[in-house]
């Protein structure tokens, strides 16, 4: 027996909205490029992988003692998102109040697992 099928494939998929928190209260340590260097590393690496091309969207927000305006709104142009995330200003630390200026005792990176699991 054999059996043949004619047709086109046919992939459907479910716009995402992804957002991206920015810490611009520089109480992780962290330096302020090689933070939006990684959050433009993350938007690249969506981008390729389809997300924006299948209708999803990409967005960025700061924070620093409280949220900030939207770096870029959620977009799927990723160039608009790049631009916005290199013309962001990071926020004055002394604009954050104490406690979120005390640096932390362990920082968590890329390449750290997290204590617990989710």
């Amino acid at each position: 027996m054999k059996l043949r099928l004619d047709g086109e494939s046919s992939t459907r998929s479910t716009p995402t909205g992804l957002v991206l928190v920015l810490d611009e209260s520089g109480s992780d340590g962290t330096e302020w490029a090689q933070l939006k260097d990684f959050v433009k590393s993350v938007v690249n690496g969506v981008a390729a992988h389809g997300l924006l091309t299948h209708g999803g969207r990409v967005g960025v927000v700061g924070f620093a003692d409280g949220v900030t305006p939207p770096v870029s709104a959620l977009s799927g142009d990723k160039d608009a998102v790049l631009n916005a995330i290199d013309t962001n200003p990071k926020r004055t630390p002394a604009l954050a109040s104490p406690a979120v200026r005390r640096r932390p005792t362990a920082s968590w990176g890329p390449t750290t697992p997290p204590a617990t699991s989710w």
